[in-house]
Parts: C-alpha cells; structure tokens; sequence
C-alpha cells in the first residue's frame, strides 16, 4: 500500500515537471520591449508611388493563387466581444474571417482573406515598413546583425525583391492567425470526442483572438516548435511567385537566406504597425496568452499545429473532399 502511493506521488511530481516545461507563458506577449515600441511607433509612412504599384501587382499575384468567391450575404461581419465560438458564431478577424467545420453551414468551412480590406491595409504598411526598414536606428535598437542587415539594405536595392519579401510574410502573418484558429477547432474536436468539452474550448473569443495573434507571432520569428526552418508558409509563397516568374530565377538558397534576415525585422515591424492601427481600436487582439489557454493547451496545441506548418492534417475532416490548406479563398469583403 505504501509502495502504490510512492508510485503514484512519483507519477504526480513527473508529470508537473513535464507540465512546467511545457507551459505556456501566461500574460501578455511583448515582442519588442515598451521602449523600442514607443521609439517607432509614430514614424510617418510615406507612400511612393512606385512601391505602391509594385505592391500591387504583387499582392494580384499571390491573390490570383486562390480561389476567389464574391461577398455572401449571409456572412456577417461583426468583430468579437467575448462571445464563445459556436456553430453558430465564426471568427470575424479585421482582415480575415475563418469559418469552422462546426459551423451549421458546413460548406463555408474555410479561411477566407478579406481582399478590400487587405487592398487598403497594404497602403499604409508598406510605406511604414519601407521607412523602418530605412531606418538605422531600428536595425541598431533591434540588435539585428551586421551580415542580417547587409542582406535586408542590400535586397531593397531591388524594390519588387524586397517588397515580395514583405507581402510573403504579411500574407504569412494572417494565414496563421486563422490556421491557429483551426487547430484550436481540431483541439476542440479531441476534446469533444473523449466527452471532455466542446467547440470552441476557449469561452472568451477575446482569449482566443489573443491566442491566435500570439501563435502568429511566433510563427513569423521562425521560433522552433512553431515554424519550419527557414522556411514555412512564406517561402512557399515565395517559391510560387517565382515560378510564375512574377519575382526574378532567385535560387532556392538565397531566397531562404534573405527570408531568413527579414523574419529578424518583420515581427517588430508589423507589431509596432498593428499597435498603432489594429490593437488601438481591438485591444483583445494584442497577443497573450490567459490561464484558462495555458491549462487547456499547453501540452497539446503545439503538436497540433506543427503538424498544420507542415500541411499534414492531424484530423482529417475532408468536407468535399478537401482539407484546411485547399480551402482558402478571396473574398471581396
């Protein structure tokens, strides 16, 4: 008898040291410190012409890699207010919707890019992350290397290079904020199945937005356990728009060497972007990470979503025959 309780408390204590290894940070995500936020966060953008069109014959591009359906009348645009995601409530993001297969309307399942909005955002991000990426100071305040920065003023010499490098991982950046929603699903989906909860398993839709911006910026610093190597979403992006020779027969490596520098600078820049545009007017979305997210997913979400980075699907839903990756569309919204 005294043995079993040995075992048993030996258990316990092995699996709270896995727990605590595995936990993640609760509290909000801080991507660059306070100081070098409010250092850049009022920099004026100024929008040239030239990069503008640039900008969007390459955004055309990357659109016209998907399909494309008009606005529906009955998807509703209204942001959450600490809702829970059901099947009758889907996740309206500012320029993102995602649609769960829990939805009572199944067909719709699927990451819809939200091609107006985006049009617009682009106008102003382009021209504030052109004068960072200007900037000495930021590169210095960064601590971004010597070889990273040579690389990133280097390619600018090459606006359609450079510019490619930006709407990859801006495309990247809204790709995984509504993917993370879906592996929230798919978690949801484990849970429901052993009767332990349902969809969504986060109550507050604000715990979950914050959630998903945090995934999102992990993801684009290329941290391990949440990114390929040097590559991912982005590259794949990347290697398509040469293919179709919209960007130049760059080779494989040094596509992924320049990524690579711009990862060290893009997370900064489009968080100092979206502080100053997005989190203002939606401060739920500022990303963190709540109790309730830490207890339920810690240990599972990670799997789940790595198997997503490397478009293997853990739970095969296969709604006319197609799974998350072949379900993202433009949607004139």
């Amino acid at each position: 008898m005294v043995r079993k309780m040995s075992r048993s408390g030996e258990r316990k204590s092995i699996t709270n040291v896995i727990y605590e290894k595995n936990r993640l940070v609760i509290g909000e995500f801080n991507v660059i410190p306070r100081d070098v936020l409010m250092r850049f966060i009022n920099v004026k953008a100024t929008i040239d012409e030239e990069l503008m069109k640039i900008s969007e014959e390459l955004l055309r591009a990357i659109f016209d890699m998907y399909p494309r359906i008009s606005g529906r009348e009955d998807i509703q645009l209204n942001i959450p207010m600490g809702h829970r995601y059901t099947k009758f409530i889907y996740v309206v993001d500012p320029q993102t919707l995602y649609i769960p297969y829990h939805y009572h309307v199944s067909e719709l399942y699927g990451i819809y890019i939200r091609e107006k909005i985006i049009r617009e955002d682009l106008k102003n991000f382009v021209g504030f992350a052109w004068e960072l990426l200007k900037n000495e100071r930021f590169y210095e305040r960064l601590r971004v290397s010597t070889v990273d920065k040579s690389d990133i003023q280097s390619l600018m010499k090459h606006p359609g290079l450079s510019l490619s490098m930006l709407l990859a991982l801006y495309m990247e950046a809204l790709y995984s904020h509504a993917l993370a929603h879906h592996v929230l699903e798919d978690v949801s989906t484990l849970f429901e199945i052993n009767g332990i909860d349902q969809y969504s398993i986060i109550r507050d839709s604000r715990e979950e937005e914050a959630f998903c911006e945090y995934v999102m910026y992990l993801t684009l610093k290329g941290e391990i356990g949440w990114n390929e190597p040097g590559g991912g979403y982005a590259l794949r992006l990347l290697h398509r728009l040469r293919d179709i020779m919209v960007i130049p027969p760059v080779s494989f490596e040094d596509l992924t060497r320049f990524l690579k520098a711009y990862r060290k600078v893009f997370a900064p820049i489009l968080y100092i972007y979206r502080n100053k545009v997005t989190y203002a007017k939606y401060q739920f979305l500022k990303p963190a990470v709540s109790e309730d997210v830490a207890k339920k997913l810690s240990i599972v979400f990670r799997s789940f979503w790595m198997t997503h980075i490397h478009e293997w699907e853990p739970i095969r839903v296969s709604i006319d025959g197609k799974e998350i990756t072949d379900r993202i569309y433009i949607i004139g919204l």
